[in-house]
């Protein structure tokens, strides 16, 4: 994830950077779990890894300087933008969701791509904005196709669709909620620990 980076990284060294190979269709940039918020580093829901949030604009940096030498086409992003922290100005700052998206948004604009950005949902960009306005911001509905090259087909789905966030539409969270009840025996209605008990896939 991004915001677990250490500062460094492969994009240190553009001799890292792949060639493209002769004749290729398409190259893209893909980055995912960015999860910038403007705040100090602190461990995870989990407690089993130490997120470094400010760090991850460097590494955000990092990968625009690997997608320019590289001359990616476009850029694919994957979902959680900017984390969870960040809906609510959770310690007092002021600092707003837009800002730390505006931060995320204006280093990826460095690449000379990145007005062919595909957007994906992830749950941490439901968590500080609606569906409608994350279609507005960054273009990405829910689910559709894009076409980048003739022969290409992107098909994006919601992985939100039936959720417990609570954006979705609430006929829908309650059959999420029935779904996991009828597969786990924790309370999943509460923040607790959703996964105590299960194994493997289960856990899933």
């Amino acid at each position: 994830e991004g915001g677990r980076g250490r500062g460094r990284g492969w994009g240190d060294s553009m001799a890292h950077v792949p060639a493209v190979p002769e004749g290729c269709v398409l190259t893209f940039g893909a980055i995912a779990d960015v999860q910038y918020w403007d705040g100090d580093d602190a461990y995870n829901f989990a407690k089993t890894a130490l997120r470094r949030y400010r760090n991850s604009l460097k590494n955000v940096e990092i990968a625009v300087e690997a997608w320019q030498a590289s001359n990616v086409g476009m850029i694919v992003q994957l979902g959680d933008i900017i984390d969870g922290k960040c809906a609510g100005d959770k310690d007092g700052h002021g600092r707003t969701a837009e800002d730390a998206l505006q931060a995320v948004l204006g280093r990826m604009a460095k690449c000379s791509s990145s007005a062919k950005t595909l957007h994906i949902l992830g749950n941490h960009e439901l968590y500080n904005f609606s569906r409608e306005t994350l279609e507005k911001r960054l273009g990405c509905p829910a689910h559709g196709t894009h076409r980048p090259v003739p022969g290409w087909v992107f098909l994006t789905l919601d992985p939100y669709d039936i959720s417990t966030i609570s954006p979705a539409p609430p006929h829908t969270v309650e059959e999420a909620f029935t779904y996991l009840e009828e597969r786990n025996h924790n309370n999943v209605r509460e923040s607790a620990s959703w996964v105590e008990g299960l194994e493997g896939v289960d856990r899933r």
